[in-house]
Order: structure tokens, then C-alpha cells, then sequence
């Protein structure tokens, strides 16, 4: 029997380490003059991607989605698919083209490092390498991997997720590579 991931749960777990992402995000916008967490209850900013508004002292205002990780594994994580209770497969977060958040805070609660990265570049790595890196992830190479995960969602519903993680430094060498090609 597979095991299923509880939303309840990880929920729980989510909201008690969200405490922490303030101080996270001061730790990367030192100029922040406001954070303002989007409730779950405010459904039109999450499903476009806000957890969390900034504004920044130039008047600069920023969109960021947060994922609280229990344990950092030195890996990105890409969520490319889903499956949904009644078979119905509908994109994973990474190829969410209505998303318009500007950042992707990645939190481990472990070690208490963060990782900001932008979606725009987050997202174009995945569309040039996501296929390479499903496939290094189903053939288990050093480092990548691949994961189908089931979850039960607020109101019992169970769906899976479909999951990639590479090694940060792969990340961010083709991140070079991107900037260069530009």
C-alpha cells in the first residue's frame, strides 16, 4: 500500500514553520518595508501563485511562493504534474503559466537555509532540461530524482503529485548557461 501524504499534516507542519518566513525573506530584502502573508482563505492570490506580498523601499512590489521543506537535501524540487481522483492530469507548479509570482522561496526547516529563486529563470530551465531531468530521475542517476507522491487534499480527496529533484549545483550551472545564452 502506498503511503499517503496528508495535507492535514503537512499542513499543520507548514503553517507552524511559516512563522520563520519573515525573517527569511529580511534575510534576502534587507530594504523590505512590508510583508503581508496571503490567507488560504484568499483564494484568487494563491491560485496565482502569492503566499506572501513584499513591498520594498524603492516601492518595489514582489510576489513570492513559499514551500517549507522538512529536510534539505542539497536539491531543487520541481513539481511538473498532477494527477487528479477522477484521472484528470493538470499541470504541476513549475508549468502553471497563470502563476505570476515573482519568487520561489524554498525553506528547510532542518538546517534553516533558504533559497530564493526567480520564476522566470525557474521556469525556463525547466521547459530547456525538465525532460533530461525526469528521465535521470526514473533511472535513479547519482543525485536525480523521481518521485510520484499521493496526497490527500482539505476535503479528502485524494490526487498524486509528480516530482523531480536535481542537484542544486546542477541548478545553478545551467542557470550560467542560461544567463550566457542570453
Amino acid at each position: 500500500m502506498a503511503l499517503v501524504n496528508t495535507f492535514t499534516a503537512n499542513q499543520r507542519f507548514s503553517e507552524h514553520s511559516a512563522a520563520a518566513i519573515p525573517e527569511v525573506i529580511k534575510r534576502f530584502f534587507p530594504d523590505v518595508l512590508t510583508i503581508t502573508e496571503v490567507p488560504a482563505s484568499a483564494s484568487p492570490a494563491q491560485k496565482i501563485g502569492y503566499d506572501v506580498t513584499i513591498l520594498l523601499a524603492s516601492g518595489r512590489f514582489l510576489a513570492i511562493d513559499y514551500k517549507i521543506r522538512k529536510h534539505d537535501y542539497n536539491d531543487i524540487l520541481f513539481e511538473y504534474a498532477m494527477h487528479e481522483a477522477d484521472g484528470t492530469f493538470i499541470p504541476g507548479y513549475v508549468n502553471k503559466a497563470h502563476l505570476r509570482n515573482d519568487f520561489l522561496l524554498s525553506f528547510f526547516q532542518d538546517t534553516g537555509r533558504a533559497e530564493l529563486l526567480e520564476m522566470g529563470t525557474y521556469r525556463q530551465l525547466w521547459q530547456r532540461y525538465g525532460s533530461e531531468w525526469i528521465r535521470r530521475g526514473l533511472f535513479g542517476e547519482r543525485g536525480y530524482s523521481h518521485k510520484f507522491s499521493p496526497a490527500r487534499g482539505r476535503n479528502g480527496e485524494i490526487f498524486s503529485r509528480y516530482l523531480v529533484t536535481i542537484p542544486r549545483a546542477e541548478y545553478y550551472e545551467k542557470m550560467m548557461q542560461l544567463g550566457a545564452a542570453v
